[in-house]
């Protein structure tokens, strides 16, 4: 384990004790089986690690993930893809970490996430109520996301969050290329207007569509 490059990503939380020792374990065991056993129990008996299921867990701001490697490979692709260009409306990847059975852990921080989890893909009256500004980053971090030539498929609206503070999140990032998706173009903007994806830049590709709102 680089400490180096621990304490340049995790910044002050590498003085959080219980953290500093769950990622520990990440090294400690050779199967990512084993390590999703040691995880419930601490989850079980401790209840500083909370159990969101049998292959998620999350302590505060940070998550650990258990997959097997093709979607976890997948997942911290997309990572890179939306961490490279900076954008707010998706988790940090903090660590990977892979097994010899097939499986990985992956450790991300979704900034806000305290005290109380965010009640995930439930929550369009939560980003109804928020300010024009808070919606407005999320279609901004999209577009951006657009231009680097990659959309969201519809799916992700079942992992949309809301932080205490206000932010939009999406922990889920099924990434597919423009290129690939020209064919359904019209239902992923749709599925952006939760946010208030309805500006120029939608007319301007559809002069002479109506917009549809989701709901």
């Amino acid at each position: 384990m680089n400490m180096d490059y621990l304490y340049d990503i995790l910044g002050e939380d590498v003085r959080d004790k219980y953290l500093m020792e769950l990622i520990d374990r990440l090294f400690i065991y050779a199967t990512g089986s084993k390590l999703d056993e040691v995880f419930i129990t601490q989850s079980d008996l401790y209840g500083k690690l909370e159990r969101r299921s049998y292959v998620n867990f999350r302590y505060g701001e940070y998550t650990f993930i258990s997959m097997l490697n093709h979607f976890g490979k997948e997942y911290v692709e997309a990572l890179k893809v939306v961490n490279e260009l900076n954008l707010s409306i998706f988790p940090k990847l903090i660590l990977v970490r892979e097994y010899k059975d097939g499986s990985m852990y992956i450790v991300i921080k979704i900034p806000g996430n305290v005290g109380e989890d965010i009640k995930w893909g439930h929550c369009l009256s939560d980003i109804n109520s928020l300010p024009i500004s808070s919606r407005q980053q999320a279609v901004s971090d999209l577009k951006k996301l657009e231009t680097a030539g990659y959309l969201l498929l519809p799916k992700f609206r079942f992992s949309v969050g809301v932080t205490h503070d206000g932010h939009i999140m999406i922990s889920d990032i099924p990434l597919v290329k423009k290129e690939e998706a020209q064919d359904f173009l019209d239902d992923i903007y749709s599925s952006y207007s939760m946010f208030g994806w309805f500006d120029d830049y939608y007319h301007l590709q559809h002069p002479d569509q109506k917009l549809r709102c989701h709901k």
